[in-house]
């Protein structure tokens, strides 16, 4: 069992979901979130350049000298470089904290994430699933307006792996369809879920390469063709996120842009009038029926 792993579970022994869920989110990697507050900082705080590439320099500096350290750590002249660096940083940013306290306040003043305000944050009719994979559970928290649900499971990484590369391949063999609908019922099923509300789905480890929407709400029975599934895609829309720390981050960043977007391009082919030189009768009925039964997809 890992740190975050352990940290979860006493968490939850202790009766504090909000605690656990923070656990979860700082175990995310937060190297896209940096970057991409980095980026709005110096798009909306007019930072002078030369302090900006002073800031750059020092962290790379940094980060180099704790990597030569990971493989000498009795090196003298590298701690006393890399506690140089750090002290320099460190006066930087508050010379900035002063002078530029909106840059400061963009960047460096980040919290952990609120879990009430998530929940107010949410829209209608969402819920926002979030999975935590340790060396022995896999933990999932349900979060809507109203409550928020956790369930833990235990790890299926092996089985989500086989699955996938059956997917990546195109060899739907009989335990795939199994496999489809038993991870579905350890993910999903034990959750009180409105058909047609939203997924908010943010996975972790080996869950990141899972297309949940192919995932089976009931099992295959004999005769059923793929437009007969059960398809969780076909019960709920479904969409992505690292975090939900990010998802709310770029929402709110959604909404302050808002006057300015005007134009949306959608594309939805319908591969009903499509007729493919060159492939098999077999190929053409996957590219038809893979999954929907041939309906455009502007309309699943």
């Amino acid at each position: 069992m890992n740190t975050y792993e352990g940290a979860i579970a006493a968490a939850l022994s202790a009766g504090d979901v909000a605690r656990a869920f923070q656990i979860s989110e700082k175990s995310k990697s937060t190297l896209l979130y940096t970057a991409m507050r980095g980026q709005q900082a110096k798009s909306y705080a007019q930072i002078p350049e030369d302090l900006l590439e002073e800031e750059y320099f020092l962290n790379e500096e940094i980060a180099y000298l704790e990597h030569q350290l990971s493989a000498r750590a009795d090196e003298t002249e590298l701690i006393t470089r890399l506690t140089i660096a750090k002290t320099q940083l460190e006066q930087l940013v508050k010379k900035i904290e002063t002078a530029y306290p909106e840059y400061y306040r963009l960047k460096y003043d980040t919290q952990p994430i609120d879990l009430g305000f998530l929940q107010e944050s949410l829209p209608e009719q969402t819920y926002l699933v979030e999975f935590f994979t340790g060396k022995d559970s896999t933990y999932i928290f349900v979060i809507d307006k109203g409550r928020v649900q956790v369930e833990h499971v235990a790890s299926r990484e092996a089985d989500v792996q086989a699955w996938v590369q059956q997917l990546h391949d195109n060899r739907l063999e009989e335990n795939f369809y199994f496999t489809g609908h038993a991870l579905y019922q350890d993910f999903f099923q034990s959750f009180d879920l409105e058909v047609g509300h939203h997924l908010l789905i943010v996975p972790d480890g080996q869950l990141n390469y899972l297309p949940f929407g192919a995932l089976l709400s009931h099992p295959v029975t004999a005769g059923q063709g793929h437009s007969q599934y059960d398809y969780l895609i076909q019960r709920h829309p479904i969409s992505y996120s690292f975090s939900a720390k990010l998802w709310q981050w770029t929402t709110q960043q959604e909404k302050s842009f808002a006057p300015f977007q005007k134009n949306l391009l959608v594309f939805a082919p319908d591969f009903q009038k499509v007729a493919p030189a060159g492939l098999s009768a077999e190929d053409q009925g996957y590219l038809y029926d893979p999954f929907f039964g041939g309906r455009p997809t502007v309309q699943t």
